[in-house]
Protein backbone atom coordinates (compact mmCIF):
# COMPACT_ATOMS: atom_id res chain seq x y z
CA UNK A 1 0.00 0.00 0.00
CA UNK A 2 1.35 3.44 -0.89
CA UNK A 3 0.89 6.30 1.55
CA UNK A 4 -1.51 7.83 -1.00
CA UNK A 5 -4.00 5.11 -0.05
CA UNK A 6 -4.17 6.63 3.44
CA UNK A 7 -6.89 9.14 4.21
CA UNK A 8 -4.39 11.61 5.66
CA UNK A 9 -3.45 15.28 5.44
CA UNK A 10 0.15 16.47 5.90
CA UNK A 11 0.50 19.64 7.98
CA UNK A 12 3.42 21.88 8.87
CA UNK A 13 3.93 25.27 10.52
CA UNK A 14 6.63 27.50 9.04
CA UNK A 15 7.81 29.66 11.93
CA UNK A 16 11.37 30.82 11.20
CA UNK A 17 13.57 32.34 8.54
CA UNK A 18 15.99 29.56 7.67
CA UNK A 19 15.35 29.06 3.96
CA UNK A 20 18.15 26.49 3.70
CA UNK A 21 16.44 24.26 6.27
CA UNK A 22 13.04 24.87 4.69
CA UNK A 23 14.38 23.83 1.27
CA UNK A 24 15.78 20.58 2.73
CA UNK A 25 12.47 19.83 4.43
CA UNK A 26 10.38 20.37 1.31
CA UNK A 27 12.78 18.47 -0.95
CA UNK A 28 13.09 15.42 1.29
CA UNK A 29 9.35 15.35 1.95
CA UNK A 30 8.68 15.04 -1.77
CA UNK A 31 11.42 12.43 -2.14
CA UNK A 32 9.93 10.07 0.43
CA UNK A 33 6.21 10.91 0.45
CA UNK A 34 3.52 10.58 -2.21
CA UNK A 35 2.77 13.99 -3.74
CA UNK A 36 -0.90 13.07 -4.08
CA UNK A 37 -1.53 13.36 -0.35
CA UNK A 38 -3.20 16.67 0.56
CA UNK A 39 -1.05 19.09 2.50
CA UNK A 40 -1.49 22.34 4.44
CA UNK A 41 1.29 24.82 5.24
CA UNK A 42 0.65 27.41 7.95
CA UNK A 43 3.06 30.33 7.47
CA UNK A 44 3.38 32.01 10.85
CA UNK A 45 4.59 35.63 10.59
CA UNK A 46 7.39 34.90 8.13
CA UNK A 47 9.26 37.17 5.74
CA UNK A 48 8.27 37.74 2.08
CA UNK A 49 11.16 35.45 1.03
CA UNK A 50 9.86 32.54 3.12
CA UNK A 51 6.28 33.17 2.00
CA UNK A 52 7.36 32.99 -1.63
CA UNK A 53 9.27 29.74 -0.95
CA UNK A 54 6.07 28.22 0.43
CA UNK A 55 3.96 29.45 -2.49
CA UNK A 56 6.45 28.04 -4.98
CA UNK A 57 6.54 24.67 -3.23
CA UNK A 58 2.72 24.49 -3.16
CA UNK A 59 2.49 25.36 -6.85
CA UNK A 60 5.03 22.68 -7.79
CA UNK A 61 3.53 19.97 -5.59
CA UNK A 62 -0.19 20.49 -6.14
CA UNK A 63 -2.88 19.66 -3.61
CA UNK A 64 -1.15 21.96 -1.13
CA UNK A 65 -2.87 24.83 0.68
CA UNK A 66 -0.83 27.72 2.06
CA UNK A 67 -2.26 29.79 4.89
CA UNK A 68 -0.77 32.99 6.31
CA UNK A 69 -1.11 34.53 9.76
CA UNK A 70 0.55 36.97 12.14
CA UNK A 71 2.64 35.44 14.92
CA UNK A 72 0.08 33.35 16.79
CA UNK A 73 2.63 30.76 17.98
CA UNK A 74 3.55 27.24 16.91
CA UNK A 75 1.02 25.40 19.08
CA UNK A 76 -1.98 27.58 18.22
CA UNK A 77 -1.10 27.28 14.53
CA UNK A 78 -1.17 23.48 14.83
CA UNK A 79 -4.52 23.79 16.61
CA UNK A 80 -5.84 25.78 13.65
CA UNK A 81 -4.59 23.13 11.21
CA UNK A 82 -6.15 20.36 13.29
CA UNK A 83 -9.50 22.19 13.24
CA UNK A 84 -9.32 22.40 9.43
CA UNK A 85 -8.40 18.74 8.90
CA UNK A 86 -11.12 16.75 7.11
CA UNK A 87 -9.29 13.46 6.61
CA UNK A 88 -9.18 10.48 8.96
CA UNK A 89 -5.55 11.10 9.86
CA UNK A 90 -3.81 14.31 10.86
CA UNK A 91 -0.05 14.18 10.25
CA UNK A 92 2.13 17.08 11.37
CA UNK A 93 5.85 17.78 11.16
CA UNK A 94 8.17 20.70 11.87
CA UNK A 95 9.83 22.73 9.14
CA UNK A 96 13.27 21.57 10.35
CA UNK A 97 12.22 17.92 10.24
CA UNK A 98 11.70 15.47 7.37
CA UNK A 99 11.55 11.78 6.32
CA UNK A 100 14.68 9.92 5.26
CA UNK A 101 13.03 6.72 4.00
CA UNK A 102 9.85 5.67 2.24
CA UNK A 103 7.18 3.96 4.29
CA UNK A 104 7.39 6.34 7.24
CA UNK A 105 3.70 7.20 7.16
CA UNK A 106 2.64 3.56 6.80
CA UNK A 107 4.84 2.65 9.77
CA UNK A 108 3.11 5.24 11.94
CA UNK A 109 -0.31 4.08 10.77
CA UNK A 110 0.63 0.51 11.72
CA UNK A 111 1.45 1.72 15.24
CA UNK A 112 -1.99 3.32 15.52
CA UNK A 113 -3.65 0.17 14.21
CA UNK A 114 -1.77 -1.78 16.88
CA UNK A 115 -3.47 0.28 19.59
CA UNK A 116 -1.48 3.49 20.02
CA UNK A 117 -3.46 6.71 20.35
CA UNK A 118 -0.66 8.73 18.79
CA UNK A 119 2.57 7.85 17.00
CA UNK A 120 5.65 9.78 15.94
CA UNK A 121 9.03 11.03 17.08
CA UNK A 122 9.55 10.45 20.81
CA UNK A 123 11.58 12.98 22.79
CA UNK A 124 12.59 13.46 26.41
CA UNK A 125 10.10 15.46 28.45
CA UNK A 126 10.88 19.05 29.39
CA UNK A 127 7.56 20.13 30.89
CA UNK A 128 7.08 20.12 34.64
CA UNK A 129 3.62 18.58 34.30
CA UNK A 130 4.89 15.46 32.50
CA UNK A 131 6.00 12.80 34.96
CA UNK A 132 6.42 10.11 32.29
CA UNK A 133 9.79 11.44 31.11
CA UNK A 134 9.09 11.55 27.36
CA UNK A 135 6.45 12.59 24.86
CA UNK A 136 5.51 12.45 21.18
CA UNK A 137 7.05 15.51 19.56
CA UNK A 138 5.20 17.37 16.77
CA UNK A 139 8.35 17.30 14.63
CA UNK A 140 6.53 14.19 13.37
CA UNK A 141 3.19 13.06 14.74
CA UNK A 142 0.23 11.06 13.40
CA UNK A 143 -3.24 11.10 14.92
CA UNK A 144 -6.54 9.47 14.05
CA UNK A 145 -8.93 12.42 14.28
CA UNK A 146 -11.60 10.34 16.05
CA UNK A 147 -9.07 9.29 18.68
CA UNK A 148 -8.00 12.88 19.19
CA UNK A 149 -11.61 13.89 19.78
CA UNK A 150 -12.06 11.08 22.31
CA UNK A 151 -9.02 12.33 24.22
CA UNK A 152 -10.47 15.78 24.81
CA UNK A 153 -11.00 16.68 28.44
CA UNK A 154 -14.71 17.44 29.02
CA UNK A 155 -13.87 20.85 30.48
CA UNK A 156 -10.34 21.75 29.34
CA UNK A 157 -10.41 20.23 25.86
CA UNK A 158 -7.13 19.25 24.20
CA UNK A 159 -4.71 21.56 22.39
CA UNK A 160 -1.22 21.64 20.93
CA UNK A 161 -0.73 25.16 22.25
CA UNK A 162 -1.90 27.14 25.23
CA UNK A 163 0.87 26.37 27.73
CA UNK A 164 4.09 28.29 28.34
CA UNK A 165 7.42 26.68 27.34
CA UNK A 166 8.39 26.44 31.02
CA UNK A 167 5.39 24.21 31.70
CA UNK A 168 5.27 22.07 28.56
CA UNK A 169 6.60 21.88 25.02
CA UNK A 170 4.27 22.18 22.04
CA UNK A 171 2.19 19.01 21.93
CA UNK A 172 3.53 17.63 25.19
CA UNK A 173 0.24 17.82 27.03
CA UNK A 174 -1.30 15.61 24.34
CA UNK A 175 0.98 12.80 25.50
CA UNK A 176 0.14 13.62 29.13
CA UNK A 177 -3.56 13.30 28.30
CA UNK A 178 -2.94 9.96 26.56
CA UNK A 179 -1.26 8.58 29.67
CA UNK A 180 -3.82 10.06 32.06
CA UNK A 181 -6.62 8.25 30.24
CA UNK A 182 -4.86 4.87 30.30
CA UNK A 183 -3.97 4.88 26.62
CA UNK A 184 -0.52 4.52 25.09
CA UNK A 185 1.65 6.13 22.43
CA UNK A 186 4.31 4.67 20.15
CA UNK A 187 6.99 5.88 17.79
CA UNK A 188 10.67 6.31 16.99
CA UNK A 189 13.31 7.16 19.54
CA UNK A 190 16.69 8.77 18.86
CA UNK A 191 19.13 6.40 17.15
CA UNK A 192 22.14 8.43 15.97
CA UNK A 193 23.38 11.85 14.88
CA UNK A 194 24.74 12.97 11.53
CA UNK A 195 27.39 15.06 13.32
CA UNK A 196 28.43 13.31 16.57
CA UNK A 197 30.42 16.39 17.62
CA UNK A 198 27.14 18.17 18.33
CA UNK A 199 25.37 17.58 21.61
CA UNK A 200 22.05 18.11 19.87
CA UNK A 201 20.68 18.49 16.37
CA UNK A 202 20.83 16.60 13.05
CA UNK A 203 19.29 13.61 14.80
CA UNK A 204 17.81 10.45 13.27
CA UNK A 205 14.92 8.41 14.60
CA UNK A 206 13.96 4.83 13.80
CA UNK A 207 15.51 4.89 10.34
CA UNK A 208 12.60 7.00 9.11
CA UNK A 209 13.07 10.58 10.28
CA UNK A 210 15.59 13.39 10.82
CA UNK A 211 15.18 16.46 13.00
CA UNK A 212 17.78 19.19 12.49
CA UNK A 213 16.86 21.13 15.65
CA UNK A 214 17.81 24.36 13.96
CA UNK A 215 18.41 27.59 15.83
CA UNK A 216 15.44 29.39 14.36
CA UNK A 217 16.25 32.87 13.08
CA UNK A 218 19.81 32.76 14.40
CA UNK A 219 20.81 29.99 12.02
CA UNK A 220 18.71 31.37 9.19
CA UNK A 221 19.99 34.92 9.22
CA UNK A 222 23.53 34.10 10.44
CA UNK A 223 23.25 36.96 12.93
CA UNK A 224 25.29 36.05 15.99
CA UNK A 225 24.65 39.34 17.76
CA UNK A 226 26.15 39.63 21.21
CA UNK A 227 27.63 37.16 23.65
CA UNK A 228 24.29 35.91 24.93
CA UNK A 229 23.33 34.42 21.55
CA UNK A 230 26.76 32.83 21.14
CA UNK A 231 26.65 31.31 24.64
CA UNK A 232 23.19 29.93 23.99
CA UNK A 233 24.29 28.19 20.79
CA UNK A 234 27.38 26.78 22.50
CA UNK A 235 25.35 25.54 25.46
CA UNK A 236 22.80 23.82 23.25
CA UNK A 237 25.11 22.30 20.65
CA UNK A 238 28.56 22.31 22.24
CA UNK A 239 29.99 24.28 19.34
CA UNK A 240 30.35 27.83 18.11
CA UNK A 241 27.63 29.50 16.03
CA UNK A 242 30.05 29.65 13.12
CA UNK A 243 30.70 25.90 13.31
CA UNK A 244 26.99 25.18 13.53
CA UNK A 245 26.40 27.24 10.37
CA UNK A 246 29.24 25.39 8.63
CA UNK A 247 27.75 22.00 9.52
CA UNK A 248 24.32 23.13 8.33
CA UNK A 249 25.83 24.09 4.97
CA UNK A 250 27.55 20.69 4.76
CA UNK A 251 24.34 18.89 5.65
CA UNK A 252 22.44 20.74 2.94
CA UNK A 253 25.06 19.70 0.39
CA UNK A 254 24.90 16.06 1.58
CA UNK A 255 21.13 16.02 1.07
CA UNK A 256 21.34 16.95 -2.60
Amino acid sequence: MSCFDMDATLNTVVFAEDTKVLDICFRELRRYTDDRLPMAIWVNASSPVVKERCRSFAAARGGTEVLFSPNIGHGPALDELMARCRTRYFACFDMDSFPVATGWLQDLEAKLNAGASCAGVIERAVGRRNRWGEYVHPSCMLFDMAEFESLRHPRHGLRFGGLSPTRADVGEMITVRIMQTGRRYDGWRYTHSHFPELKWGFRYYGGYWCHIWMVSQLSGQRRWRGRQGTDWIHGLYGTSPERYAELLDQFAADCL
